[in-house]
């Protein structure tokens, strides 16, 4: 599906962001889903008493499914790993993990750095789901010091809330470039000027990077 980028101008405050459908999070383990792909990614990692931390990680339809420590659907060593899926477009995937250590015990969910053991946390895998994305779309978004988000940071600025809010309505996979500068008008990014070029560069850059 060919992406057409579109192009937000953006001078005033959007809405709150809401969380995604495809983008759940329990513990410590995040599963994000894509076109063609899940990606699954351990934040905070666990901690064994032995040797190198193995991941074993199973994977269901359903979220209470039983896992067979004989049959792992996949064996890593490190994070994030990728599961390439070639259709079930809508599905729900869900995903389980444990660690082992270099004795083959079970190792607890911890911080990194944390010595301290909680007693009910020990032996519970890590668990989270996605389902794979069924559109995706490119934003450039366009304004003046409220889209470049100067005084309350551009990790909060109202691209970030656009995405979020889009990809939780549809279920898409959105990717955005905030091209708002301070002081700039809709004069400044007419048709012909530097600034539409920037736009341009810019929408040309995500459609690059997200065919």
């Amino acid at each position: 599906m060919a992406l057409r980028p579109f192009f937000v101008l953006m001078l005033a405050m959007a809405s709150h962001p809401a969380s995604r459908a495809d983008d759940l999070k329990i513990g410590e383990l995040s599963a994000v889903g894509h076109r063609h792909e899940i990606v699954l990614n351990l934040t905070e990692g666990l901690r064994g008493g032995t040797g190198e931390v193995t991941y074993e990680i199973y994977r269901g339809t359903r979220p209470h499914f039983a896992i067979d420590p004989a049959h792992p659907y996949a064996m890593v060593r490190e994070f994030p790993f990728v599961d390439r899926i070639r259709q079930s477009s809508g599905t729900m995937f869900y995903y389980k993990v444990v660690g082992r250590d270099g004795a083959g015990h079970r190792v607890p969910a911890l911080p990194f750095g944390t010595t301290s053991r909680p007693v009910d946390a020990i032996t519970d895998p890590l668990v989270a789901a996605a389902s794979l994305a069924t559109d995706e779309f490119n934003i450039v978004n366009i304004g003046d010091s409220i889209t470049q988000g100067v005084i309350i940071g551009e990790a909060k600025a109202p691209p970030v809330a656009l995405a979020q809010e889009l990809a939780a309505r549809t279920g898409a996979l959105v990717h955005f470039e905030n091209k708002g500068i301070s002081g700039r008008t809709t004069l400044d990014w007419r048709p012909g000027t530097p600034l539409y070029q920037t736009a341009i560069d810019g929408a040309r850059a995500l459609q690059k990077a997200n065919p």
